[in-house]
């Protein structure tokens, strides 16, 4: 069945309306090194994202509604995740700023499904998504097509197994930001492909808020101990350093409420880029701390 042209949010609106300032706007930052003011309303969508059409055939559906029990979700798991307590300690040392937070299995679930919505909504993923079609279209001599039904399509497929991966996967890092801001953009890091089997490599770095980032990442087998969750602050370095990774792997727009990010030579290159299997040496330091922590 036909359905009515719309603008399906990438970028939740219960998150971006968190990321505005005293004027109710945010800031965008373009590839050009331009800066514009933005709404919520105005960025973070895309037209008919979320349809798979395939004309008038039966199997032109629409999974918008797959999204709405997060979304709806975002504003309480923003003032959750914000109300979560740290601690200072040593600067030079992850294990001394680490600080165990109980979580429940509804609150796995929950944050699991956001972060999976954020992942496969993001046009970082639709443009990996559409690499992996033209691969394959190239690899079996067919000719090239329009792949936006195949796209929503699989989008609509990984959705489910996402979540369930992220809700059970592992470690969980609430990171917060008290000397400057986070970034978002319409890319970030995530080791997920695109496939709706259950993926076995999992790590994501996702900025909620200006002030919050999550890291979730599944450990080798004898590191799954608790705490599962843990929250730590970060120096102004680190926070400058997973702006960059927003700067790789975004494309046509970052995000910031108050704080102007640095401008990225790879931002300035309009491609979502990766770094080298989704690590370095930091984030390997850092994952490992938190996998052998215990308070």
């Amino acid at each position: 069945m036909p359905y009515k042209s719309a603008r399906h949010h990438w970028w939740p609106e219960g998150i971006s309306r968190r990321w505005t300032n005293a004027t109710g706007t945010f800031n965008v930052l373009f590839p050009s090194g331009e800066i514009k003011s933005g709404t919520p309303k105005a960025f973070g969508a895309i037209r008919n994202g979320h349809y798979v059409n395939f004309g008038n055939s039966p199997w032109s559906s629409s999974f918008e509604s797959d999204f709405q029990r997060p979304d709806t979700a975002f504003p309480a798991l923003l003032d959750w995740a914000e109300s979560l307590t740290s601690k200072m300690g040593a600067e030079d040392c992850f294990e001394d700023r680490l600080c165990p937070q109980p979580i429940t299995s509804d609150q796995s679930r929950q944050l699991g499904e956001c972060l999976a919505s954020l992942v496969v909504r993001s046009p970082n993923f639709r443009n990996f998504t559409l690499i992996t079609a033209e691969y394959y279209q190239q690899r079996l001599g067919l000719k090239p097509a329009s792949n936006e039904a195949l796209i929503s399509a699989n989008i609509h497929r990984c959705f489910k197994a996402f979540s369930v991966a992220l809700a059970t996967v592992g470690k969980i890092a609430i990171l917060f930001a008290d000397e400057s801001e986070f970034v978002f953009g319409d890319g970030f890091l995530h080791t997920f492909m695109p496939s709706p089997d259950m993926p076995t490599q999992i790590k994501c770095i996702v900025p909620l808020l200006p002030s919050v980032s999550v890291l979730c990442f599944r450990p080798t087998m004898m590191h799954f101990r608790e705490p599962r969750l843990v929250t730590m602050r970060l120096r102004r370095d680190e926070i400058a350093f997973l702006n960059d990774l927003i700067g790789i792997y975004s494309k046509n727009f970052i995000f910031f409420r108050e704080r102007r990010p640095p401008f990225s030579a790879a931002f300035a290159q309009r491609q979502h880029l990766t770094i080298r299997y989704h690590t370095n040496p930091w984030l390997d330091g850092l994952a490992q701390s938190i996998a052998q922590f215990r308070p």
